[in-house]
């Protein structure tokens, strides 16, 4: 899964959604400030019931400005937006199970995989 893609030029703030097969789409916002530093990404609603979290995500996102970044900024407002949607608090509903029992099972086959690929990639171009 090609990562460079979510690197954005300096200066540069993108709200997008991620395609994954099999799963709806996940709602993401990229920042790259203007001066280089650290890439940073932060990750909510693996859990659909995370309201908090998801909801200050996207305020953060929507107010947040390149000139305020040193950086980069990846952020994936929700991972399991089905489960958000559908008020599944603790499971992918595709899967009627915790994508947290997921992550990093290389036995596993299966929708919420795409999302255990994307976050593994991220990892490869990340500091934080």
């Amino acid at each position: 899964m090609p990562t460079t893609r979510y690197l954005l030029e300096p200066g540069l703030k993108h709200q997008t959604m991620i395609d994954i097969d099999g799963l709806p789409s996940l709602p993401a916002t990229f920042i790259a400030g203007r001066e280089d530093g650290p890439t940073v990404l932060v990750v909510c609603g693996v859990h659909g019931g995370e309201y908090v979290a998801i909801q200050t995500l996207v305020e953060l996102a929507q107010e947040l400005e390149p000139s305020e970044v040193m950086g980069r900024l990846l952020m994936i407002h929700t991972v399991n937006p089905q489960g958000f949607q559908e008020r599944w608090a603790t499971v992918l509903p595709e899967e009627r199970r915790n994508i947290n029992s997921l992550f990093y099972d290389d036995s596993y086959k299966g929708p919420a995989e795409g999302i255990d690929r994307l976050i593994v990639a991220l990892q490869s171009i990340l500091n934080f």
